[in-house]
């Protein structure tokens, strides 16, 4: 079974750093929602990861 995370990665690159989930998406900004739901990386962490 696929995972959400495998499909994402496939268009999206992941990056980690300081325990705080970034993503941004190839050639852009990531989605709105999926930016809200991981986090952009700018600002304080956040609560639900």
């Amino acid at each position: 079974m696929r995972h959400f995370h495998d499909d994402l990665a496939a268009d999206y690159d992941l990056v980690y750093a300081d325990g705080q989930a970034s993503i941004d998406r190839r050639g852009g900004r990531a989605l709105p929602l999926i930016d809200a739901a991981l986090g952009s990386g700018e600002g304080p962490p956040r609560d639900r990861l």
